[in-house]
């Protein structure tokens, strides 16, 4: 039959083999020397139960774990989802869009061209990588607008061709 103690301060049984107080954390008796079991002082009731959940039993020393040891390093706690890590994008991928975009605001309609060079590159990066590269959706940006920039320029060559031929045409008919 296993002996237990009664904690002089909060009145609350302890384990036989214990040292201090579960409840209250007060000694039980010196480590080696006599131990009594001391009875409750009058008046004096012990306290409610634990909650449910709460650990009853002895508190594990150092090192030991109720639950089993600890997940190693790396790895995630019982119940936790890893989330996946979103993949890097290409940089030639940002940089047809970046292009694009720079060509779009600025007026400087002539970037369209290495914006759609570097858009079908980084196509061809992110279809050769297999999945380890994104940025697909930024390379698609890159180009449609790359290639609407492309239109732009070609239309306003023509328009200063038009322009320049009507123009040179009447000054030529001035003359004579």
């Amino acid at each position: 039959m296993d002996v237990m103690k009664t904690c002089s301060s909060c009145g609350s049984p302890s384990p036989g083999d214990a040292l201090f107080c579960m409840k209250c954390g007060a000694s039980l008796g010196a480590i080696g020397g006599p131990v009594g079991v001391a009875p409750p002082p009058p008046g004096v009731t012990p306290g409610p139960p634990p909650p449910p959940g709460m650990p009853t039993g002895p508190i594990p020393p150092p090192g030991m774990y109720a639950a089993g040891p600890p997940p190693p390093p790396g790895s995630l706690p019982p119940g936790f989802v890893a989330m996946p890590r979103p993949l890097p994008d290409d940089a030639m991928a940002i940089a047809s869009l970046v292009l694009s975009i720079v060509a779009l605001v600025t007026c400087l309609i002539f970037l369209g061209i290495p914006a759609v060079i570097f858009g079908y590159m980084a196509k061809k990066n992110i279809r050769e990588s297999r999945g380890t590269i994104g940025g697909d959706p930024l390379a698609t940006a890159g180009l449609i607008i790359g290639w609407i920039e492309i239109a732009l320029m070609v239309f306003i060559i023509i328009l200063i061709i038009i322009a320049a031929l009507s123009d040179t045409g009447s000054a030529m008919i001035a003359l004579l």
